[in-house]
This record gives C-alpha cells, sequence and structure tokens, in this order.
C-alpha cells in the first residue's frame, strides 16, 4: 500500500519512482483524506520530472537540512548552523523563487558589518549552486553581489597581549582597565 498509519498516528508514503529510486517518508499528516492527496500531488510531481524535464519545487528548508546532512565533515560546519538559523526570512520560500533583489533586502536588513553579510551571501550562494550543479533542482540561480570589505582586517590582541600591555603602562594609565 503507497501510504500507511503509524501508531504514532502519522500518515507515512512508500513510492518507487519512474527511475526505480525509493522514497519512504511521513507525509506529516494524520488526516487520512490529506494524506491521499499529498500522495498523489507528490506521485504527480515525481512523474512530470521525469517525463516533462521539469524541476521539482524546493523550499529553501529543504536545501539547508539536505546542505547540514552532506556537509558534516566541513569544518565550519557550526558557522553554517549558525547563520542558517540567522536567515528566518527566507524560511517557506521555493528555492526557484528565491529573486536577487530579496535575497540582498535579508541580507541588507542583519545588523552586522559588511564581511560578516558577505559570509551569508556565500553561504546562501553555495547553497543554490549546490541546488544546480548536484542536486538538480534549479535551473539557474541568482547572481548576488558581495559587499565591499576593508582592504586590511582588524586585528584585536589576545587576552595574554592585553595584560602584557595594561602591564607596561603607568599606574596612573591603569585605572578603569580591570
Amino acid at each position: 500500500m503507497p501510504i500507511y498509519k503509524r501508531k504514532n498516528g502519522m500518515w507515512y508514503v512508500d513510492i518507487t519512482t519512474p527511475s526505480g529510486r525509493r522514497i519512504r517518508q511521513t507525509i506529516g499528516t494524520k488526516n487520512e483524506q490529506e494524506a491521499q492527496r499529498l500522495y498523489h500531488k507528490l506521485k504527480y510531481e515525481l512523474w512530470s520530472e521525469q517525463h516533462f524535464d521539469e524541476k521539482p519545487e524546493k523550499l529553501w528548508e529543504e536545501a539547508a537540512i539536505r546542505w547540514i546532512d552532506e556537509m558534516q565533515a566541513k569544518k565550519s560546519i557550526a558557522n553554517d548552523l549558525c547563520r542558517l538559523r540567522q536567515l528566518p526570512e527566507l524560511r517557506g520560500h521555493y528555492l526557484n523563487h528565491l529573486s536577487r533583489e530579496f535575497i540582498m533586502a535579508v541580507v541588507a536588513a542583519k545588523p552586522c558589518s559588511d564581511s560578516t553579510k558577505n559570509r551569508y551571501l556565500a553561504l546562501i550562494r553555495a547553497i543554490l549552486n549546490k541546488a544546480i550543479k548536484e542536486w538538480g533542482w534549479l535551473d539557474k540561480a541568482s547572481y548576488l553581489k558581495l559587499y565591499r570589505e576593508p582592504k586590511r582586517r582588524i586585528r584585536w590582541p589576545t587576552k595574554q597581549e592585553a595584560e602584557k600591555l595594561i602591564a607596561s603602562l603607568p599606574p596612573h594609565g591603569r585605572h578603569g582597565c580591570f
């Protein structure tokens, strides 16, 4: 049977795509009629994807979750997770509906430096490029122009350097340092 109910009351789908790939997942509802409707919608999308070469409509959340799953070995995955949490405005939007103007407005509204905004844009761009080149979810993505960053990096002293600097000050200059 293509849909079935589990003990938790949720309906699940078990489909084999025309290409032979098996999909088993929750439909996300406890209503049988809604489960039937979502099953038929999924079946139609899979069929039209194969026969008409249509790209599947995927939400930003689906792309973000797949990115996280595939990039677990990445050293900076914790930074990516943090940045994805800071982009709630993208949730609920389909990838093919994300325009350059919308993405740039979302990032521009962030109260952070231009270099941090560039990190957001780089992550969004990387996810969209993966959706094009590897996952086959998009045909093309908008060009995202990066912000200008200062030519040199601002470096903060380490704790040891700060302590050494404070220790070298005359006694009247140390007041208020601690």
